[in-house]
Order: C-alpha cells, then structure tokens, then sequence
C-alpha cells in the first residue's frame, strides 16, 4: 500500500486487521465473509519478490508491505447460498 496511507500507520501501531466482503444489495446477497488476524510488516527483499510475483499487478518500489496473518473467519448467510459448517474458524497464535 502506499506509505502515506493512513492504514500504513494503523497496521503498524495496533498491529491487527479486519476484512468483510461487501454485500451487493440490502438483502445480503451472496453472504458476507470476515476475516481478522494480526498484521506483521515485511521488509525482506526475498519476501517482497515473491510477493510482487503473486500479484495481478507491477507494485511500486515505495509501497508498503504487509503480511497478514489469519486468527479468525467467520461466514454468514441469507438463505441464497449453501454454508460450509462450521461456520467460524479459529487459528491460535503460536
């Protein structure tokens, strides 16, 4: 990400993370799906090679990588998808 980004100075502080698919309408099309774990700076080389190869895109020299490491996912739905079971996931720390 961009280092002037103020997810930068977040991810950086308080070290965790959130992600939450959005929904395409006000009846939750689709289902929702969280995901949250702890986000752990990246400034080896080697690593940041290997990353900007798994991208669908050319990352810029100046941005700022992150990993992100899974504590917990969550799944919900409206009726329109099956659900795997079961439907939260915990990975403890260690």
């Amino acid at each position: 990400m961009e280092p002037t980004s103020p997810k930068v100075g977040d991810l950086r502080e308080r070290h965790c993370y959130a992600l939450h698919n959005g929904v395409p309408d006000t009846f939750g099309t689709g289902g929702e799906l969280l995901v949250s774990g702890q986000a752990i700076l990246i400034d080896d080389p080697e690593l940041r090679t290997i990353a900007s190869g798994a991208a669908g895109y050319q990352p810029e020299e100046r941005y700022i990588l992150f990993e992100l490491n899974v504590n917990e996912v969550r799944c919900n739905g409206y009726g329109d998808v099956p659900l795997p079971e079961p439907r939260r996931w915990l990975f403890p720390q260690g």
